[in-house]
């Protein structure tokens, strides 16, 4: 009895959901027409590069390392920017002076 019930719940649901004991099977088309095998191949490679690039250049450690690296640029662009003076003017003389 127990299992009348069981059989008759499943087909119900096979029902309802459109199943089928049958596998159904999708036939895909090759990525390019010229050397297939390549392309499968190449396709993979990028995705790694891809998610090696994002993990190794946008990461959380990648910060510090960005920061330090744009140091000697922003230390010479203040340089640029920054008037120069006699030996004994410094940077909170400048400031101090223009207010």
């Amino acid at each position: 009895m127990i299992l009348a019930k069981e059989e008759s719940q499943t087909e119900v649901c096979a029902t309802k959901f459109n199943m089928s004991a049958t596998a159904e099977t999708i036939q895909s088309k090759p990525a390019s027409g010229l050397g297939s095998p390549w392309s499968l191949w190449l396709r993979q490679i990028a995705a790694i590069m891809r998610l090696d690039v994002k993990r190794n250049f946008f990461g959380k450690r990648a910060v510090l390392i960005y920061l330090m690296a744009l140091m000697p640029i922003g230390l010479l662009s203040l340089m640029a920017i920054l008037p120069r003076g006699s030996p004994g003017t410094t940077l909170l003389n400048i400031l101090c002076a223009s207010r």
